[in-house]
């Protein structure tokens, strides 16, 4: 009896110890590991070729993706011009002393912003800006494809049409990720009165317009203390702020420009860069501007005085000649002390007149080109080593997959979630 019921106890220990090894150690002895927590490459890699076809599958998909992006890339030029702005020999000094100058001007360091400049992180809002989109948006372009000049504003508007690629993404995300959104907006909709106000204002001002205005200026409508724009501006200003870019380095700043035409890439850039550089000098010489128009209108009232008093004193001396009475001479000395006074008072304003607009030249900064935007010959489109690269992502996430459905199923196993429990 106590050899059979010994017997019984070893059986039990096998089946144990087959059980607790596991999926992963499936006809294998348990006694070959040192550990039963150990796991052997062999195992990684049986599992990986037991799920080759999900792997194949995923690899696939995401292959058949980066294709379909290579071939329906658009064909975008670019154009790139870079500028030199004229720096103050403290800040080139500054520049020289810290190796982080741009970081240190975002932040006003050291006076880093002693110069006055604007700092480049607002680049980006100014091109953004509807004041500058409605001057950038007013400029004629040529294109060559089509052998036809309009403005930036009409290509956008009535000509360009979005790439086959960028519409098969709008409507993947349209009706994925942004479905929970369009249904809200679907039902809020229902329940909102329509503001017609925005409409009422654009198509008065389009009916007074005559053809001489230009289409920026029917749509976006510049009123007492704030601007109206159409679904149109907005959308042709979305499409002109997403094609450029604007770097701004230690010393110099690069503009680029991507257009469905080379000319009109190379023209945008050109047009881009002109308006930069305007809005900076303005930004930079404002206050001294407004300072120069100040001591202007204070150099005319000086000298109106001068002319003035220097006519009456003239005037008087003449209707008195050879009159010597004290009271004539008392006068004449009073109208020669005014004359004096206002002399003094008009070389004064003449003087801080010159030191302004001597200040309005330093303060204006020189823009120094280092490169014109070349025309540019060949198309950018993908890169066409998103398709290894899509294989190589496609083999890591096939691997991620089959190992989690082995985790899931261990764990499920542990739990009791087994289906042939």
């Amino acid at each position: 009896m106590s050899d059979k019921k010994q017997n019984n106890d070893l059986n039990n220990e096998e089946t144990e110890g087959t059980e607790k090894s596991g999926l992963l150690y499936e006809d294998v002895p348990p006694e070959v590991y040192e550990d039963d927590d150990q796991i052997r490459v062999k195992d990684l890699l049986n599992i990986i070729w037991d799920g080759r076809m999900k792997i194949l599958i995923v690899t696939a998909l995401l292959f058949c993706f980066a294709v379909f992006h290579y071939v329906t890339a658009p064909e975008e030029y670019v154009a790139e011009s870079r500028f030199l702005p004229e720096r103050q020999v403290q800040q080139f000094q500054f520049d020289r002393m810290f190796a982080f100058g741009e970081f240190a001007r975002q932040l006003n360091i050291g006076g880093a912003e002693s110069d006055g400049s604007l700092p480049s992180y607002f680049y980006v809002d100014i091109i953004a800006s509807v004041e500058f989109q409605r001057k950038l948006l007013s400029q004629e372009i040529e294109l060559i494809n089509s052998g036809r000049t309009m403005t930036l504003f009409e290509f956008f508007t009535d000509l360009y049409e979005q790439p086959f690629r960028t519409r098969v993404y709008s409507f993947i995300r349209r009706n994925t990720i942004g479905l929970p959104t369009r249904f809200f907006l679907f039902i809020t909709n229902i329940f909102k009165s329509e503001d017609v106000s925005q409409s009422r204002v654009l198509n008065q001002r389009t009916s007074d317009a005559t053809e001489a205005d230009s289409l920026t200026a029917r749509h976006a409508v510049e009123m007492d203390r704030y601007l109206i724009v159409s679904p149109e501006f907005e959308a042709a200003s979305d499409q002109v702020v997403g094609r450029v870019n604007v770097d701004y380095g230690t010393l110099t700043y690069d503009v680029t420009t991507t257009m469905p035409d080379p000319m009109a890439a190379v023209q945008l850039n050109a047009y881009v860069a002109d308006l930069m550089q305007e809005y900076l000098i303005n930004y930079r010489v404002q206050k001294a501007r407004e300072n120069l128009v100040f001591i202007e209108g204070l150099y005319e009232e000086a000298e109106e005085r001068y002319e003035r008093t220097s006519r009456d004193l003239a005037i008087y001396e003449d209707s008195n000649k050879g009159d010597m009475s004290a009271v004539a001479s008392l006068e004449r000395e009073r109208l020669r002390e005014r004359k004096n006074l206002a002399y003094s008072l008009y070389t004064s304003v003449a003087s801080r007149l010159e030191e302004a607009r001597s200040r309005v030249n330093e303060d204006t900064p020189i823009y120094t080109s280092f490169q014109e935007p070349i025309f540019p010959t060949q198309p950018i489109g993908a890169n066409l080593m998103i398709l290894p690269a899509s294989i190589i992502i496609g083999i890591f996430l096939g691997v991620l997959w089959v190992f989690f459905e082995k985790f899931m199923l261990i764990i499920g196993q542990i739990f009791g979630w087994s289906r042939n429990k």
